[in-house]
């Protein structure tokens, strides 16, 4: 193995100065072979440029000499040169053996292409009906998921119509309750302030006025709930309010009782209805996710099996196509080695001294000795 080429002997090597026309000949080397040298070199791709323009531009000082007449940075150009061609040789051999071996598969080939364009036909129709039965799924989940929301929106409209009823029995005792606390109480108790007084007093009979007190009892609840000092009237008056708000208070009471069994279950109702639909709009979309990837993979199949269906009609054209790679390739095969290689092996052989007579020549010699030569008298 020649060792790898120091930096300082890539750069263009000096041509020597001729001595004479005859050794200047020898120098150069014949032109036609180089360049048949050169293009292969040049062509190997798996070597840096740089390397494949250095080798280029010694090449006629290294390969043109006799290999008695090469230094050693000539002969490791030589030796360079020999293995980006063998490389290229490789590669070509590998190109060669697979065009070969694509072109001996050809039935083979068909056979492929034929099975995978019926599989891909197949595939879209399994899809096709895949598609059809999640499109059919995805319907039925969203008129699902649409009624249950419907059932939400009565279950809704029956809770807001039922509860007004309670929502009004509500109001109305947290309405009096509030009014005998903050007021009645303190106007009984004596607690409010004399600004405060009428305010207070307004207050209470407004909301008797609103339980439909006796008119007589009206009458009389100003002046009993104003006074600092009540008589035995007053105190009888206050009595009464007392005793009707407390009436009206328990009423009120009874009858929200009444009514809170009827409005929880219209609050379950619409409860379940909630819980329904998240279910239902939740399964609807996971049927529409469905059916999205089964469009997807029906058009893959349909684009799949074009592509099938094309390869089986190409068949032919390509199969020609690749016996004619095969033809080239062969025939380039043929022109490196009869070419650049042969070439490459003469210059890098060749030698000051004559070759040896082989055995054929030194036969024809033997049966035919030169004829004496004649001597003037």
């Amino acid at each position: 193995a020649c060792e790898p080429l120091r930096q300082d002997a890539m750069a263009p090597m000096k041509r020597p100065a001729a001595s004479s026309s005859a050794s200047a000949k020898r120098q150069r080397g014949p032109k036609q072979e180089l360049a048949s040298i050169s293009k292969v070199v040049k062509s190997a791709e798996d070597f840096p440029e740089a390397v494949r323009a250095m080798l280029c531009e010694n090449m006629e000082l290294s390969l043109g000499l006799c290999k008695e007449e090469r230094h050693d940075f000539q002969v490791q150009v030589v030796e360079m040169i020999q293995k980006v061609v063998m490389s290229v040789e490789t590669s070509m051999q590998g190109r060669v053996q697979a065009a070969q071996t694509e072109s001996e598969n050809s039935e083979a080939e068909k056979a492929k292409r034929e099975s995978e364009m019926k599989a891909a036909s197949e595939a879209v129709t399994a899809k096709s009906e895949a598609q059809a039965a999640a499109q059919v799924a995805a319907d039925e989940a969203d008129a699902v998921s649409k009624a249950a929301a419907t059932a939400l929106e009565v279950a809704e409209k029956e809770q807001k119509v039922g509860d007004k009823e309670i929502e009004a029995a509500v109001a109305k005792k947290a309405n009096l309750d509030s009014i005998m606390t903050t007021y009645f109480e303190k106007l009984k108790n004596k607690s409010l302030q004399p600004s405060e007084v009428p305010g207070a007093v307004n207050s209470v009979v407004k909301l008797a006025k609103d339980l439909d007190f006796d008119p007589a009892l009206l009458t009389s609840m100003p002046s009993a709930l104003s006074k600092d000092e009540r008589g035995t009237f007053d105190q009888l008056v206050m009595s009464q309010v007392d005793e009707a708000m407390k009436i009206q208070s328990q009423a009120l009471e009874a009858e929200i009782n009444r009514l809170k069994p009827a409005s929880a279950e219209r609050a379950q109702k619409v409860t379940s209805c909630k819980t329904e639909l998240s279910s239902k709009q939740e399964a609807a979309k996971v049927a529409a996710d469905s059916f999205a990837v089964a469009k997807t993979e029906y058009k893959e199949a349909v684009s799949t099996e074009k592509a099938k269906k094309k390869l089986v009609k190409d068949y032919a054209s390509d199969m020609k196509k690749v016996k004619a790679d095969l033809a080239q390739l062969t025939s380039d095969m043929e022109e490196l080695k009869s070419g650049a290689i042969a070439n490459l092996k003469a210059l890098a052989e060749k030698s000051i001294h004559p070759p040896e007579p082989t055995e054929e020549v030194l036969a024809e010699k033997s049966i035919n000795p030169p004829e004496p030569t004649e001597v003037a008298a």
